[in-house]
């Protein structure tokens, strides 16, 4: 569904935002908590598409290219940000064992 919303990134839903709308909040908001939180651990939680973006951001992905990127629900990722480094995945779709 999302893949589509790229083919017409200025669509927007009635009552909704369009996937550009969405891809400039969260550009903005790296920025902020980048400068904010500078050396900081930081938790995010958030819907797929909005971490999809968030990630493809962070990794200097453009949106077009979000169909690579996928996440299972409730699953994990870890970014981590050092310095002036690139940003490194180092998990994508991790979900712990269930509990018994």
């Amino acid at each position: 569904m999302f893949s589509q919303t790229w083919n017409y990134p200025d669509y927007r839903p009635p009552g909704g935002e369009s996937a550009n709308d969405v891809n400039r909040r969260v550009q903005k908001f790296i920025k902020k908590i980048l400068q904010k939180d500078k050396g900081k651990l930081i938790l995010l939680v958030s819907h797929g598409v909005t971490i999809r973006i968030l990630i493809a951001a962070l990794l200097g992905n453009p949106p077009k290219y979000l169909n690579d990127i996928r996440f299972k629900n409730a699953s994990l990722a870890l970014v981590e940000i050092r310095g002036d480094k690139a940003p490194t995945l180092h998990i994508a779709n991790y979900l712990p064992a269930r509990q018994l």
